[in-house]
């Protein structure tokens, strides 16, 4: 029965059943050991509006009709993994692996392969799919390159710096993704392996290895080629400083047209119950701007657009400027990408044959573009994409 708000009861007046089930019970904030007490306890005598209160990660939940959604949930996420939707793919929405260990792909995420090996493939997949990925529009995509015959295995992974792990040092943690297979998937018995580690060091990757390594979750997902959401439980030691997540899984033979899997909805949260999927910062806007903390790239899509103003020719070989980032940047940039870049005037294009950061800040960085010779010293130039796939990034990745 649904709620029935507010009764004024009179004196003598019989309070019958339906009085203490729709005035009282369905109003009354419910205390349950976890969701699957909550269920037992309610069945499908579930309205719009009821309230309850979970003892296993302290969740205060309102039912809004089709789930039950936490109190507050606007005003915070409980999601340590920044980009688990793979909303921002700031490198390109398609991106090789190469032969490192290193490479980001899309935005706090890495993939690689082992000895070292190409072939792999990393794109973002519509998925729309309100039923069975809620609050979720896209995937990645981890592929075997089709006709790719090398068996090694696959990695896909993030990790959490040392700030954003230590809220979860000591604590109890669930892990949740949504994860489905190509026709061609040619994992043995489907598996995807899925870890979640934590490290004693500082601000290290998952894609070398971590000081003091050590597996809080080991598991095998089997996967079909349908979507289906797992979820793991485990303690984060006290000795811990990072955590990650990766997942992978071990090709045999040669790869067919559709020899990968797909992952979206990556939850890492305090508790030992998964809760609806939601973005670590909870908007788009917000999303890009935690990825942007880490990694930073203009690319305007338009010809002769300025990335910086206002350089000065030091010689005529090298212009010197000044780039300002969006947001303040996790560190320091370490290195910077940058492609189809030129000089300008008010009147002539210069060639940039390389692009070096001279000063790297948090808020913004200084960058030396150099010339064959042709440059006027102490003339004004502008940075300007030569083409419109022009761009500069900055890293300040783990």
């Amino acid at each position: 029965m649904a709620g029935l708000g507010r009764k004024v009861f009179t004196a003598g007046e019989v309070l019958t059943a339906a009085d203490v089930n729709g005035y009282l019970m369905d109003q009354a904030v419910q205390v349950y050991a976890g969701t699957a007490a909550r269920g037992s306890a309610l069945g499908t005598s579930v309205s719009e509006g009821q309230v309850t209160y979970r003892t296993d990660d302290n969740a205060l939940e309102v039912y809004d009709g089709s789930a039950w959604v936490e109190v507050g949930a606007g005003a915070s996420s409980p999601n340590y993994i920044i980009n688990g939707a793979f909303d921002v793919w700031q490198r390109g929405t398609s991106v090789a692996n190469d032969a490192t260990y290193t490479k980001y792909v899309t935005d706090r995420w890495q993939a690689n392969r082992a000895a070292l090996a190409t072939g792999a493939t990393i794109s973002r997949r519509d998925v729309y799919d309100a039923t069975n990925l809620p609050n979720i529009q896209y995937s990645a995509r981890v592929q075997r390159d089709s006709g790719n015959t090398n068996t090694g295995e696959i990695y896909f992974l993030t990790t959490l710096d040392n700030a954003t792990s230590a809220p979860l040092i000591g604590q109890q943690v669930t892990l949740s993704f949504y994860a489905r297979a190509g026709a061609n998937y040619s994992s043995a018995s489907s598996v995807l392996s899925v870890r979640l580690d934590t490290g004693t060091g500082t601000d290290q990757s998952l894609g070398g290895a971590l000081t003091g390594q050590t597996s809080i979750v080991s598991q095998n997902a089997t996967l079909t080629t349908s979507w289906q959401r797992f979820t793991y439980t485990a303690t984060v030691g006290t000795s811990a400083r990072q955590v990650g997540f990766y997942c992978f899984y071990t090709p045999v033979g040669t790869a067919g047209a559709n020899d990968w899997f797909e992952i979206t909805g990556v939850q890492l949260e305090q508790g030992g119950a998964a809760t609806t999927f939601r973005r670590a910062a909870n908007t788009l806007q917000g999303e890009l701007a935690a990825c942007q903390r880490y990694y930073y790239r203009y690319a305007p899509g338009v010809q002769y657009s300025p990335i910086a103003s206002g350089g000065i020719g030091q010689s005529t070989t090298n212009a010197r400027m000044t780039v300002k980032h969006p947001v303040t940047m996790r560190s320091a940039p370490t290195s910077l990408d940058f492609g189809n870049l030129t000089l300008a005037d008010t009147a002539s294009l210069f060639t940039v044959t390389g692009l070096t950061q001279t000063y790297a800040g948090q808020d913004y960085s200084s960058v030396d573009a150099a010339n064959a010779g042709t440059l006027t010293v102490f003339r004004a130039y502008f940075l300007v994409t030569n083409t419109t796939a022009g761009f500069i990034g900055f890293s300040a990745e783990l």
